[in-house]
């Protein structure tokens, strides 16, 4: 079973741990690719107070909560979202549809990804 955390190649300048959140990590599992928000309890709760005084609602996807944001503590979570199943509780991004070639390879269809 092949995983993989997907940041950018400056993330360890440490400009994430001082903001306290990283939205567009990637983790990749079992072919599948899933957006993640990792924010840590402060910044966390400062975003939550802004967001429902302006608009009364707080929501963000793929919400992964840590006590720090660097990289070891993204790697320790991700591993255990994977070994708790965890990890099938997050929304998939969407994959391009693909068909079968006439040499039967998988390529995508045409057209691009689909809405459906």
């Amino acid at each position: 079973m092949t995983t993989e955390l997907r940041l950018p190649d400056d993330f360890d300048d440490g400009l994430w741990d001082a903001k306290g959140y990283f939205r567009g990590a990637e983790l990749v599992h079992m072919g599948r690719i899933y957006a993640l928000t990792f924010y840590d309890p402060v910044r966390l709760a400062q975003d939550i107070e802004a967001d429902l005084e302006n608009s009364g609602l707080f929501f963000e996807e793929n919400l992964v909560v840590v006590r720090t944001v660097n990289r070891r503590s993204l790697e320790v979570a991700v591993n255990k979202l994977v070994g708790t199943g965890r990890v099938h509780q997050l929304l998939g991004c969407p994959q391009p549809e693909l068909t079968l070639s006439p040499d039967r390879t998988p390529r995508e269809k045409a057209g691009g990804m689909s809405n459906g």
